[in-house]
């Protein structure tokens, strides 16, 4: 066997001391970390939310109002008479465009949120206030007639500026079907530039406007940020208006989804600005760790003059005692658990010497208690010689029966006093059964019938010693001979999913099934009745395992079938070893 390797116990105390000191330390400390970073990022999460709010409150507010303009375009019965006059003379097209424009300029003017408006009629009557270039298009006008008076909304860019605009569709409200024009109105996109501007000096990163199909419409900060992420987040938002997201770069993502619209806001940061103020935990940590090496450092010093220097005592002393001197004692004494041990060790080398002592008389002793019991072994050899004696003499005098009770007597008398182990082979087990019904056939003449179905095959494996002839009996003695009629019993030894299966079946009217089982159950009871079958059942579960012993079904004999469940062990007469079979 490989020598294990000496560690004084002083390194082995200090690894342990600073294990226990620096790994709660380093636990602690970073749980204090990881919460105190949980706990700004909740801040910081609900301090977005809000910012972000406030930004789709004011966009919300810009769409709503150009809503309720375009409303107020749909009704106003000068734009409608305007845009339902057929071939307007070009002499006339200025008067039709003073009268709507004399009403839409003061809204235009009034509202800095509008770039500009322009209206276009189907008659060929065009209004255009603010901004001319509205950049309509064959598929916006498409769109717009699709949505049969509904609105759409279109980003724009022209010379690096962004604008929102509104496209609906002018129908005639006493005629809904007919179909008068289109407008647009174009909504800057300024305010919302200065309240990105005004939301990165508080959480610097990136802040942004999408389209809910994942194209970006208006954005401010740091490009720095995986825009085909932050697309494929967008596309596939959750429903929730307000969601948080962490990437496996750390980026922090909040998305923020502005109410009666198809537009997202994009708020994106790096997660390490989140724990950038928390350094001066990461260094109270260190200083943590540092104490605790020094504070190990003075342990180690303190244990080793207290406890080491008397081990070291003991352990010399007890390599005495291998070298079998036992007069030895310890010559210090402390007040503590050292002290009791040293008083102890004392006690226990003159206990040992003792003991030597006596081990050398329990010797002799037992050689004595040997020859007494090979005597003891005289009186049964005697009494089974005697009934080979009897046997024979029965033999001369022609009393044949009484001969064939002596021989299977003298056979079943052998086995009992056998002690040499308590398993033996199924075919040993079947011969003391046959002798043992040898004797129960003379005595009872015909009264019960046996009928045994062995397979050869089970009869090279190992069972425990006495276990069928017990449940003959029983089913002679408590199933057939109270009923005083003539039975059968029947005896079957087999093999069956790897399992040896004793069977023993008969046509008596013994107990019912639930006392049987009732009675093998007791394994603290004292009564006669049963005792039997408890003890065969107890031995084979002792021996195997709970999931073997003794169980009962009704026969259709009308009595009762005790089925014995034993493991396949094969039985080596040679050696007396045994193996479990392969299956």
């Amino acid at each position: 066997m490989k020598k294990k390797r000496y560690i004084s116990l002083n390194i082995k105390v200090f690894v342990l001391a600073l294990i226990l000191m620096i790994i709660p330390s380093l636990i602690i400390g970073t749980l204090m970390f990881e919460k105190s970073i949980d706990v700004i990022q909740q801040k910081q999460k609900i301090q977005v939310e809000i910012a972000l709010k406030n930004i789709s409150d004011s966009a919300e507010m810009d769409m709503k109002n150009a809503r309720d303009l375009s409303l107020f375009i749909i009704s106003d019965s000068n734009v409608r008479k305007t845009l339902k006059t057929k071939d307007i003379k070009q002499g006339d097209k200025i008067e039709y465009q003073n009268r709507i424009m004399s009403n839409l300029t003061f809204f235009v003017g009034n509202n800095s949120y509008i770039n500009g408006l322009k209206i276009q009629g189907y008659n060929g009557m065009e209004v255009s206030i603010g901004s001319n270039d509205l950049g309509l298009t064959e598929g916006d006008i498409t769109r717009a007639r699709q949505l049969k008076g509904g609105y759409t909304w279109k980003w724009k860019k022209n010379n690096n500026k962004t604008a929102l605009c509104l496209i609906r569709q002018i129908n005639d409200i006493e005629h809904t079907n007919v179909e008068l024009g289109i407008m647009q109105i174009e909504i800057a996109d300024n305010m919302i530039k200065s309240q990105f501007h005004e939301f990165l000096e508080v959480y610097p990163g990136y802040v942004a406007l999408y389209h809910q199909n994942g194209k970006c419409i208006t954005e401010c900060g740091k490009n720095v940020f995986d825009k085909n992420h932050i697309k494929h987040l967008v596309e596939n938002k959750e429903s929730k208006d307000f969601v948080e997201y962490l990437n496996k770069n750390q980026d922090l993502t909040y998305l923020y989804k502005i109410p009666n619209s198809d537009f997202v806001l994009v708020s994106c940061m790096q997660f390490k600005m989140l724990y950038a103020e928390n350094d001066s935990i990461k260094m109270l940590l260190a200083g943590g760790v540092l104490c605790s090496f020094f504070l190990c450092l003075l342990v180690e010093y303190l244990f080793s003059k207290r406890i080491i220097k008397p081990l070291k005592q003991l352990t010399k002393k007890i390599q005495e005692i291998a070298n079998e001197n036992y007069k030895i004692q310890l010559n210090f004494s402390s007040n503590d658990e050292i002290g009791i041990l040293a008083v102890n060790f004392n006690n226990m080398a003159r206990r040992l010497d003792e003991l030597v002592n006596e081990v050398i008389k329990e010797k002799i002793l037992q050689k004595e208690a040997q020859l007494k019991a090979l005597q003891a072994q005289i009186n049964p050899h005697f009494l089974y010689n005697n009934l080979d004696t009897a046997y024979w003499m029965s033999r001369l005098e022609k009393a044949e029966k009484t001969g064939k009770i002596l021989l299977a007597l003298s056979a079943l008398y052998r086995s009992a006093v056998n002690t040499e182990g308590k398993l033996i082979s199924v075919e040993m087990e079947k011969n003391y059964l046959e002798e043992y019904i040898l004797i129960q056939k003379l005595r009872l003449d015909k009264m019960v019938e046996f009928h045994l179905d062995i397979s050869q095959e089970a009869l090279k494996y190992t069972t425990l010693r006495f276990i069928l002839q017990p449940l003959v009996e029983n089913s002679i003695e408590h199933g057939i001979l109270p009923g005083g009629e003539q039975g059968c019993i029947y005896v079957k030894l087999y093999i069956k999913d790897a399992i040896l299966l004793f069977e023993i079946e008969d046509s008596g009217k013994g107990e019912s099934v639930d006392t049987l089982e009732k009675i093998v159950m007791k394994t603290d009871s004292e009564e006669k009745k049963g005792m039997a079958l408890r003890n065969i059942h107890e031995r084979i579960k002792l021996q195997y395992g709970e999931q073997y012993g003794l169980f009962f079904e009704r026969s259709k004999l009308g009595g009762i079938r005790v089925i014995v469940k034993q493991p396949l062990i094969f039985y080596k007469k040679e050696s007396s070893d045994l193996s479990e079979k392969s299956v």
